[in-house]
């Protein structure tokens, strides 16, 4: 007999397991998209118009200051007694997310622009704990301001009374969510699945701003 070893072959490179696995994700995943396709992008309305406002610090700002930023806006005034503060509150609630998140603001317009001047929007943006930096609030001449409710695709009326030093004011009750492009792209009711939409679509439109 000889002295020599029995020979065992190696498994050929194509049988080693991390060769499976690469085969397995080269053939896994293209069916994983097909299972799981790019989501739609969110629905297309009209351009914001052209407006030129004040912020809460007294600062122009227009339209043209919006572009570029995603925006999650919404129609308040601060005396108002029901809505608003569920609004406001929601606001709150996007903050911190908005925060961590390149490329989203939140704005709050006044519908009573003659009583929420730049200095109780600041008192009144305060007592949320809005941070300046990413949630921005603007009043400006009630016309103005009217049209640009009107320009936002939403209701305004307001009702004066002499008995009564706060006027009735019926305004829009939904969060709506303008793109980088300045752009409408959607109206979202206060409900905790339309607000987690609502981020949703913000967040999708911020990473893809062309769209």
């Amino acid at each position: 007999m000889s002295g020599s070893e029995p020979h065992t072959s190696s498994p050929g490179p194509f049988l080693h397991p991390l060769w499976s696995l690469f085969a397995l994700l080269v053939v896994g995943l293209p069916a994983v998209v097909l299972l799981w396709p790019e989501r739609a992008p969110p629905e297309q309305y009209a351009a914001i118009p052209s407006f030129a406002h004040i912020d809460q610090r007294g600062e122009p700002i227009t339209r043209e200051v919006l572009l570029g930023t995603v925006w999650i806006a919404d129609f308040i005034f601060t005396r108002c007694p029901n809505i608003c503060p569920t609004l406001s509150a929601r606001m709150q609630q996007l903050q911190p997310k908005v925060a961590a998140e390149e490329g989203i603001g939140l704005l709050s317009i006044s519908v009573d622009p003659a009583y929420d001047t730049p200095e109780v929007l600041t008192d009144y943006a305060s007592t949320l704990g809005a941070d300046p930096a990413i949630w921005r609030w603007m009043t400006g001449e009630t016309g103005a301001i009217s049209a640009t409710v009107e320009g936002f695709q939403q209701a305004l009326d307001v009702k004066k009374t002499p008995d009564n030093p706060v006027p009735d004011i019926t305004h829009s009750t939904r969060l709506i969510l303008v793109d980088a492009r300045g752009v409408l792209r959607g109206f979202y009711e206060t409900d905790t699945d339309n607000l987690a939409r609502l981020w949703e679509d913000a967040r999708w439109l911020a990473a893809n701003p062309d769209r």
